[in-house]
């Protein structure tokens, strides 16, 4: 759903909706891992977790690693790197407080999703964010009697592959 103001396009995305798209690539992505022999544990309702913002742990062969998902409808052109998710209370973006290990990236109609490693990404785009640019909508989401906006940057797929090392996966 989306409003226009004037120039600007505000892009509405209630967590129902979030949460739908993001559960339904979930199961997906488990199913991917579990056929690798990947015990994927899910920790998205323990509230710990939450507060770090991960939603998983995958455990092979005694290594463990958290896994936060990020779930994208848009064609695999660019990375929405989230910067502020709040404006009004001018919180950071989630791939910039996350203390999971990985920010898994799905692009969901299109069956890809990337692993990208959550400090090495942090690192790299705290020195590198002023070159990306910020869309023409904001995204709105409802919650209580209002809501909030949130704002992000738009990076190329191709540069994070690049310049991070970035593999794609496809699933099934």
């Amino acid at each position: 759903m989306d409003k226009s103001k004037g120039n600007i396009k505000t892009n509405v995305h209630t967590f129902k909706d979030k949460n739908k798209v993001a559960d339904e690539f979930s199961i997906k992505i488990k199913d991917y891992f579990t056929d690798k022999g990947v015990d994927v544990i899910s920790v998205e309702n323990n509230r710990l977790y939450q507060q770090k913002d991960i939603d998983f742990i995958i455990r092979k062969g005694g290594v463990r690693k958290t896994v936060e998902l990020k779930a994208d409808t848009y064609y695999p052109r660019n990375f929405y790197i989230e910067t502020v998710s709040n404006e009004s209370k001018n919180t950071k973006g989630c791939f910039l407080y996350t203390e999971s290990n990985y920010i898994l990236y799905a692009f969901i109609n299109y069956n890809i999703f990337y692993m990208i490693p959550t400090k090495k990404f942090q690192e790299w785009f705290t020195e590198n964010e002023e070159r990306f640019s910020e869309p023409r909508s904001k995204i709105f989401t409802p919650a209580g009697n209002g809501g909030y906006y949130s704002r992000g940057k738009l990076v190329p797929v191709e540069v994070m592959v690049n310049e991070l090392g970035l593999k794609k996966y496809n699933i099934k």
